[in-house]
């Protein structure tokens, strides 16, 4: 945390009646910090991959896998911000002020997967990250935003492109990833939670140099979680044994852990405790889900989608049945209840919510994800 950094938290957490919670996006799974705790090891792997450019030569494909909460996506994104920073957009190369030849014009960029489920939002991501012209969201065709891209991507001598959540439920795949570097001519580098099966890339494609993260060491998860508190927390509001229990029910999952403080803070909030306490993080785990999936994954889904499940968190029942639930959000929305049954039904097959059969043949639904901290974050954005 820079100077500027600590001063603006002082004067969020010094703001009268701000209680425990000062700042709840800065707690949230779905916030990446610039300068990402504890990974130092693997940011240096993630380098050595990219050496190459260091030399003025394009770097290869590349895969960078891991369970989820374990950093990728924040690494990632603060590696490729500060590379294109340096190396991309003020085009000042790292090396000697002495080599005689035009340094390498590279640009690097990170896509999101869940928001580029299909060939046409790819593009659109690709070209919005790669030129400050506007693009547009419809109207045109698939192939002329593809045109578009690539000759914005001829413009430099490497485009280097992080596609986030390869493989995941709804997301790109990594054959569809490698077809479009394939297409566009750029270097693919897929962020995924396992290992990449020559199979799934396109025939031709070179095998691709992975870059492995492992879950969170506990003592590792106490700092992410201590320097998140500093920033989303009032002074002293987490003490250390706190953290560490948070880490420790996180299992090494960084988005487990930063859910369950926003939870437990959440708790101290409500009731004026004045700081976390022990059975405030102890009712935070006790309410979470089980076998749970990203926040950020329901964050993705379209609105209608997002609407209905911000109205099922929002009811009374902790897991209604299925048509009970559709009845109540129909209710609540101006969505119909056969619509609403629909789209529970598509949000339980992508693994959102957990579908369970009664013993009358009928089921009930409740969600995977954090549900506090989704109707927060969706209430926020």
């Amino acid at each position: 945390m820079n100077v500027r950094d600590r001063i603006a938290r002082r004067r969020r957490q010094n703001t009268p009646g701000s209680g425990v919670l000062v700042d709840p996006i800065e707690l949230a799974p779905i916030t990446h910090p610039d300068e990402p705790v504890g990974r130092g090891p693997t940011i240096e792997r993630l380098l050595d991959a990219l050496d190459p450019v260091f030399d003025d030569e394009p770097p290869a494909a590349a895969a960078v896998c891991g369970p989820s909460g374990s950093g990728k996506t924040a690494i990632v994104r603060s590696l490729f911000g500060a590379l294109d920073t340096v190396l991309g957009r003020r085009g000042q190369a790292i090396g000697t002020t002495t080599r005689a030849s035009t340094p390498l014009d590279v640009r690097f960029v990170v896509v999101d997967g869940r928001y580029a489920d299909s060939e046409f939002q790819a593009y659109r991501q690709l070209l919005a990250a790669l030129t400050d012209e506007a693009v547009p969201e419809g109207g045109v065709s698939t192939d002329a935003l593809h045109d578009r891209l690539v000759e914005t991507v001829d413009r430099h001598d490497a485009v280097v492109v992080a596609v986030d959540h390869v493989d995941e439920p709804g997301t790109l795949d990594a054959g569809v990833v490698a077809s479009l570097a394939d297409e566009a001519a750029f270097v693919p580098w897929y962020v995924t939670r396992d290992p990449l099966d020559a199979r799934q890339l396109a025939p031709g494609t070179p095998p691709a140099t992975t870059v492995r993260f492992d879950p969170y060491r506990t003592h590792t998860l106490v700092e992410v979680v201590t320097e998140r508190a500093s920033r989303g927390l009032a002074p002293n509001a987490l003490d250390h044994e706190n953290a560490r229990t948070v880490a420790r029910y996180a299992d090494g999952n960084a988005h487990d852990a930063l859910a369950l403080l926003y939870d437990a803070a959440s708790r101290a909030d409500a009731v004026d405790a004045g700081r976390v306490q022990s059975h405030h993080v102890e009712a935070a785990v006790a309410a979470y889900p089980s076998d749970p999936v990203s926040v950020a994954r329901a964050l993705a889904e379209p609105a209608n989608h997002q609407r209905v499940l911000a109205a099922l968190v929002a009811l009374d029942a902790e897991s209604p049945t299925l048509p009970a639930a559709a009845e109540a959000i129909a209710a609540r929305t101006d969505l119909t209840e056969s619509t609403v049954t629909r789209f529970l039904y598509e949000l339980a097959n992508v693994g959102l919510l957990a579908r369970t059969p009664d013993d009358d043949g009928s089921s009930t639904v409740s969600p995977r994800f954090p549900p506090e901290l989704f109707a927060a974050l969706h209430t926020a954005t």
